[in-house]
């Protein structure tokens, strides 16, 4: 068994976040027209989108990691000793490192909810510099 980090797959994840002072910086500011108002209104919008996004996936990572936690406590008597004292004798970690419930699991955590919202941040992160090059060539 070589995977001290396996029982924290599905419980350990940092997600890439996104604050709201770009479309809070841009709001309401009425001294700019024409192409460049444009450009900062498009700019403001992707934001917005991008804060949907993000809230999106990490609800959606959230509530994922709850059921989980859940159906560990309802269905496993080592759930106790692993949450509460750290320790995970040997059916728990028969579980985490012989169950294709579990393999299954992280497959499914990894694939669907980690691909997909690491592609959508790669995607916000290409328009976003798209975007800033329309706005340095109007400057």
């Amino acid at each position: 068994m070589s995977c001290r980090v396996c029982p924290n797959l599905l419980t350990g994840a940092s997600l890439p976040t996104l604050t709201d002072r770009i479309p809070k910086s841009i709001a309401g500011k009425n001294f700019y027209e024409g192409k460049l108002l444009d450009a900062l209104v498009d700019i403001e919008f992707h934001y917005l989108e991008g804060l949907k996004m993000v809230a999106f996936h990490e609800n959606t990572v959230v509530e994922f990691t709850t059921e989980n936690l859940k159906y560990w406590q309802d269905n496993y008597s080592w759930f106790a000793d692993l949450t509460g004292r750290g320790r995970c004798k040997d059916d728990c970690l028969e579980y985490f490192f012989e169950s294709e419930d579990y393999r299954n699991r992280v497959a499914f955590y990894e694939l669907i909810l980690l691909d997909s919202y690491y592609g959508q941040i790669d995607a916000f992160k290409e328009e976003t510099e798209a975007l800033i090059e329309r706005l340095e060539a109007l400057l």
